[in-house]
């Protein structure tokens, strides 16, 4: 029996300690620790990754929500724009419509005075009786086929700029916008119409009859109404003489008034209110637009009260789902906690994963968000073959939708992360 030391005891004492040999003393190796970058991170994927059917569930129902309430949000607020500018295309924005509060016919010399105003452009009425019915090249009978309907003829040619001829100096000479002109030609050039003779067809009660004008400009104008421009009150002078009718005898209801470019509209309605008190005056295309700003807020308020429902109701699943994957995996994280992981880590890898599926849900909601814009986008151009009216993506938008989505999914985390506070390390790891 080999001994490098022999120690002597004596009554429960040592009385003599020899030592006979001395080995060297070996010191333990150390092992270098391998360090992670973001080992929660790492951690909270790896949580994600071993339930992938449980994790696609989540970012589908996540998905379909933010989806949702972007595309009606976006809809409704840029459909609202372009429905305001579409209605500002087709009426005049400087325009100003006016009738008598005692239904009295407006007349001429009333026109004449309003036109002296400051900031005013020009005055007309439209005559109750007659009504435009368009302009066409022949001269027999009025054929609605050949006939190109004009919805305005009453604007100023005054801020116009010409692209071929002049502007007019009689009352049957006219002038067209260049959209008109194309439509009145097809593919011919449009400055084969300077010197032509035209046909304005009005009807009056059964009885269509036709005046005949003469082109002597085009203006660089495109307009979403047909429209031609003439001298002031020419058509009512021009059918005086179609239907042998006194000037005294037009009977007329409602007036127009345009502004002066450089005049605010509601400054000019509040100074002729003051000045023609028995006149009621509003800005032409104002109700229209109102009308349509407050049955989209209607529309607005009805998707997005929806899409909020649709939002927090996959908030509250991924809560929920959330939670019974802490109580799933409690043990794991009572393991975690034996081998040193604090608390505030177990929270962090938790919360973590949850971020990481908004995050994913989020990246595929662009995706998806960029591809049914194009796609609204196409179905409209072929149904209402209108290149103005286009929807754009909204980036503010969707970033406001994501930063309120990543909030409610913080407060979805509530209960797992208290669940996990009030865990029983010692209990968890006996189940």
């Amino acid at each position: 029996m080999m001994n490098d030391e022999i120690y002597t005891m004596k009554d429960g004492e040592i009385v003599a300690h020899q030592i006979l040999s001395q080995s060297p003393q070996i010191l333990p190796q150390q092992e270098r620790s391998r360090k992670y970058l973001f080992p929660h991170l790492r951690l909270s994927f790896a949580s994600l990754c071993s339930h992938k059917g449980r994790s696609f569930q989540l970012m589908i129902g996540i998905l379909l929500s933010l989806l949702c309430i972007v595309v009606a949000l976006t809809l409704t607020r840029h459909l609202e724009k372009q429905f305001h500018q579409y209605i500002y295309s087709m009426v005049p924005a400087s325009g100003i419509s006016f009738q008598s509060r005692y239904q009295q016919s407006l007349s001429l010399e009333l026109l004449s005075q309003m036109k002296g105003q400051e900031g005013i452009l020009k005055a007309e009425m439209f005559l109750d009786d007659y009504e435009c019915l368009g302009i066409g090249f022949h001269e027999e009978r009025y054929e609605q086929s050949q006939t190109l309907f004009i919805g305005d003829d009453t604007s100023p040619y005054t801020y116009l700029s010409l692209k071929y001829g002049r502007l007019p100096q009689s009352h049957n000479e006219i002038v067209l916008s260049l959209s008109t002109a194309q439509h009145l030609v097809d593919t011919q050039d449009v400055s084969s119409l300077i010197g032509k003779s035209i046909y304005a067809w009005y009807q009056h009660e059964w009885e269509v009859k036709s005046i005949c004008y003469h082109i002597v400009g085009i203006t660089t104008q495109t307009t979403t109404l047909d429209t031609f421009y003439q001298m002031d009150h020419a058509y009512i002078y021009l059918l005086k003489d179609v239907y042998h009718y006194q000037l005294d005898q037009i009977s007329s209801h409602l007036g127009i008034l345009y502004v002066h470019p450089d005049y605010q509209r509601q400054d000019i309605i509040k100074q002729l209110e003051k000045q023609y008190p028995d006149y009621r005056f509003m800005a032409i295309g104002e109700s229209t637009s109102q009308n349509v700003s407050q049955t989209i807020e209607q529309v607005n308020m009805i998707l997005f009260l929806f899409s909020c429902l649709a939002i927090l109701s996959s908030l509250f699943l991924i809560g929920e789902i959330m939670f019974l994957n802490v109580i799933q995996k409690k043990k794991d994280l009572a393991v975690m906690k034996c081998f040193g992981a604090g608390t505030f880590d177990i929270l962090r890898i938790v919360l973590y994963e949850s971020i990481q599926i908004v995050i994913c849900s989020q990246i595929l909601c662009f995706l998806f968000y960029y591809q049914v814009i194009q796609i609204i986008n196409s179905f409209i151009k072929q149904m209402f073959e209108i290149e103005t009216l286009r929807v754009e993506l909204d980036w503010p938008l969707m970033l406001f939708v994501f930063l309120i989505s990543d909030i409610l999914v913080l407060c979805s985390q509530i209960p797992p992360l208290l669940y996990i506070l009030k865990m029983n390390t010692v209990e968890a790891l006996k189940e």
